[in-house]
């Protein structure tokens, strides 16, 4: 008959019915229960984390059994008239000779993944094992006696990765996973509580990668994260971590090095991750050059605004008193949507970036009715131009036919403008948006006794880093020049 620890034994299946109804009605509950089989149970069983099901000669369970993450179940006789469900994390161990799962078969000890499948072999009294699993994660079969001593498997999430924004999509980090019982593992890949992958098998050679183009973008953002690499044999559960580095993609467009000026000038695009606006930072930015594997350039500077729009920055000092830095201009544009069509409506933004957009509507050319709606939100104009909507907006002109609209929310090039009425359209952000980016003009000093005649035989690397604002608050790229142009023992150039 069935045993359970904490419980009151007795004969009369009133009473245990009702013993069971008190706890599963009682809360909280969180006391672990053990589960003794050696009789018929005609109940569904579910073990939760810290329940243990002992399956003995004899025993059958007139039903199906859950087990879950952190439960335990030991097999020696017995079974089970529709199947067993076996979450990752659940440890389950059926003892007998002679498994075979679904015809294949399998010597002792051995750790294996059944999806669906039939697992059939001799207990140790003889009888029949036929036990029908269905599991996320591997079981053991064991030889009838003690359990052999089980050793963890082995995680290795891999060395840590730098990366630009623009290599996520066919980014590959190559994790692997051994472990020296030869037992069939399972590998996920997480960032602290977030799953990034479920549970999969572990290839032939130990292969457990994580494809970061399969991963939504809003997980990995620009900076810096660290990649746990779970792998369990479902007795034991094992860690590792790495990081990974996101910068955003940064272009060299001029690059210019001379010896006997001893001067470096880099020009450049150092692209915003989508819809960044750039008055969010504070006005402060660094620089590191590395040239030829030295690092010739490691300032920070503080940047005074030039013009009306705060799009330019900028930071001189001729003299070089405070650094090599003698000159760092930045001039910016945010992202940008801009629709004109022959129907005679233009649809644009003034601003992309933080948690808004500014949305102008120009339809000085469109006669009747018309509705506009873009991410859940609508805008409605009648045949007299008035304008129904739950948005705020700035009229430009009297009769409504220029209106900025603060959407309250990025425009961003997943979403679909959708027109109906008199204009029908359906505008494709992504067709009409740019990217937002930084130009940056850098001029540093360097000593050239670092780069004595001969210079031509030293690795010809420049690599440029950008940093603005402050952290946390701060975006950074950079770039590697491998391929000169021009170049001679005192000048090198790329363009």
């Amino acid at each position: 008959m069935e045993k359970k620890k904490n419980w009151v034994k007795a004969g009369f299946s009133t009473i245990l019915w009702g013993a069971m109804a008190i706890l599963l009605c009682s809360a909280p509950w969180t006391l672990a229960v053990d589960y003794i089989i050696d009789d018929i149970v005609t109940y569904p069983i579910f073990l939760e984390s810290g329940d243990t099901l002992e399956l003995l000669p004899g025993g059958y369970i007139d039903n199906v059994v859950y087990a879950y993450s952190e439960s335990i179940v030991n097999i020696t006789g017995g079974g089970v008239k529709f199947f067993i469900s076996v979450s990752a994390g659940a440890n389950v161990t059926v003892y007998g000779t002679d498994f075979k799962v679904d015809g294949v078969q399998y010597e002792t000890p051995a750790s294996v993944i059944i999806s669906y499948g039939m697992l059939t072999g001799k207990y140790e009294d003889g009888s029949d094992i036929n036990l029908l699993f269905m599991c996320e994660t591997p079981i053991h079969l064991e030889a009838p006696g003690e359990p052999s001593e089980n050793q963890p498997p082995v995680a290795n999430a891999g060395e840590d990765v730098r990366i630009l924004s623009n290599e996520l999509s066919f980014t590959v980090i190559q994790g692997t996973a051994t472990d020296l019982d030869g037992d069939a593992l399972l590998y996920r890949w997480l960032e602290g509580t977030v799953g990034f992958t479920l549970w999969e098998t572990v290839g032939p050679n130990g292969e457990a990668p994580l494809d970061l183009g399969t991963i939504s973008p809003e997980y990995l953002g620009i900076g810096t994260h660290t990649l746990t690499l779970e792998v369990t044999d479902g007795k034991d559960t094992v860690q590792d971590d790495m990081v990974l580095t996101i910068k955003i993609a940064v272009n060299i467009e001029k690059a210019k090095v001379s010896w006997d000026h001893s001067n470096i000038r880099v020009y450049g695009k150092l692209y915003l991750p989508q819809g960044f606006w750039m008055v969010t930072l504070d006005l402060v930015g660094g620089v590191v050059t590395t040239l030829a594997n030295v690092n010739v350039v490691d300032q920070s500077v503080a940047f005074a605004i030039k013009g009306k729009d705060g799009h330019k920055w900028e930071y001189k000092d001729k003299e070089n008193i405070d650094g090599p830095i003698k000159e760092f201009k930045i001039d910016w544009k945010g992202a940008k949507f801009d629709y004109k069509g022959d129907e005679g409506l233009h649809i644009h933004t003034h601003h992309i970036g933080g948690t808004e957009a500014t949305l102008c509507i120009h339809c000085d050319h469109i006669s009747g009715a018309f509705t506009l709606s873009v991410n859940g939100t609508t805008i409605a104009y009648d045949e007299d131009r008035i304008i129904t909507t739950g948005l705020e907006y700035e009229p430009q002109k009297d009769d409504n036919t220029h209106v900025h609209f603060t959407l309250p929310f990025q425009l961003s090039p997943d979403m679909t403008i959708e027109v109906s009425g008199a204009v029908v359209l359906s505008i494709a952000v992504a067709d009409y948006y740019e990217e937002g980016f930084v130009k940056f003009k850098v001029v540093s000093i360097f000593d050239p006794e670092m780069f004595p005649e001969g210079s031509e035989s030293l690795p010809e690397e420049l690599e440029i880093e950008i940093s603005l604002g402050e952290v946390p608050n701060t975006i950074s790229g950079s770039d590697l020049i491998d391929a000169w142009t021009k170049k001679d023992n005192k000048h090198w150039e790329y363009k």
